[in-house]
């Protein structure tokens, strides 16, 4: 597949400080790359160097196989037209919505009938027919974003690029938010966002990269960052929340006297691992239910607290034998059929496949 974005060795510095450190990406044509991260991670220093608002210290950067470390005048602004880079404030013009989306394609010399054409289009993209009189700092934080969308798709670049676009909006103005970026990568466009939400980044990205302390941590599929994290950072950041320390026996990994089997464990005996588990792939046993080959990893534990935990689930805090504490979240149904309380004694299945295991 070929890369729209390639990057190698990119490094930036404010003053005396590091931001970025030895970035590494390459970016293909087509994809919703998503750089999630915690706030000061470098992700807008990032995206701000992609369209060359500013140049890195050191490393490169190629789009379209040509370098914009060197690129100069109108090959330079040929480049820029290709791509758009929205900021999360949302901002607009005081002026009609009309005229905040046209005002792209006015400097670019577009004629006024295909102009109206293309605003329209764009409207449309983003759910904002009618709209076209009002004026645009009069509406809400969402409309506006919704703005600053059709801002930007109506200059058809082949990029588009998102710095944080739901971080000010409520779950409903995400929702859609999240809707017409879809809509828009549908069209052929590339799109390129960064985010501190994982629930955004594993739900839209085809690729993520975890970025802390101006260094990528992990780039995958969501699938492989969400269940397969290759750091204690990256877990923890995905919601594996159960970070446990481990030494590797003949045949299972030892935390706190408790033996675990874990399969295919890539690491020698004696070494000391880490495995993460979520909270959600803990399961729950009936006080008859026997270690097995099902269940080979049961631990008896006492219910120390209890909260909602998201729209259908509880979440528990088991203090297991050895002093270890567990969180698992389980429906809400599981805790009325179980009769769960705090101070109860229950056992726990930590499923192998369950366990991950970072050497």
């Amino acid at each position: 597949m070929r890369a729209v974005f390639q990057i190698s060795g990119l490094s930036k510095s404010y003053d005396e400080k590091r931001v970025l450190e030895d970035i590494g990406l390459k970016i293909n044509i087509g994809e919703i790359f998503c750089i999630l991260g915690p706030s000061g991670a470098g992700k807008t220093t990032l995206l701000r160097l992609l369209n060359c608002l500013e140049k890195p210290n050191n490393g490169s950067i190629y789009f379209n196989g040509t370098n914009l470390m060197t690129a100069r005048g109108a090959e330079l602004l040929s480049i820029r037209r290709k791509m758009a880079l929205v900021f999360q404030e949302g901002a607009v013009f005081n002026a009609s919505v009309y005229d905040n989306v046209a005002y792209g394609l006015k400097v670019r010399g577009i004629g006024r009938e295909e102009i109206r054409k293309k605003v329209k289009e764009a409207l449309e993209i983003v759910g904002l027919r009618g709209y076209a009189k009002r004026n645009a700092r009069t509406l809400s934080g969402g409309e506006k974003q919704r703005v600053t969308f059709a801002m930007a798709a109506v200059l058809e670049p082949e990029v588009l690029l998102f710095d944080e676009p739901t971080a000010n909006l409520d779950p409903i103005n995400e929702e859609i938010i999240n809707e017409i970026m879809l809509r828009i990568n549908a069209l052929g466009i590339t799109m390129v966002f960064t985010t501190h939400k994982q629930e955004e980044a594993l739900s839209l990205a085809t690729r993520i990269a975890v970025i802390n302390k101006g260094r990528f941590e992990q780039i995958g599929a969501p699938e492989d960052i969400f269940y397969r994290p290759a750091t204690p950072f990256v877990a923890r950041f995905v919601g594996a929340e159960n970070i446990l320390e481990g030494v590797v026996k003949s045949s299972s990994i030892a935390v706190n006297g408790i033996e675990l089997k874990v399969p295919g464990v890539m690491a020698r005996v004696g070494e000391t691992v880490i495995i993460c588990i979520r909270p959600e792939e803990i399961l729950l046993l009936r006080e008859n239910i026997p270690p097995t080959r099902a269940y080979p990893n049961v631990v008896k534990g006492r219910i120390t607290r209890m909260s909602p935990y998201g729209k259908a689930l509880i979440r528990l805090l088991l203090e297991v034998d050895k002093g270890l504490i567990l969180k698992a979240d389980v429906p809400r149904h599981v805790v009325r059929v179980m009769k769960l309380e705090v101070g109860k004694e229950i056992k726990a299945s930590l499923k192998p496949e369950s366990c991950h295991v970072i050497a």
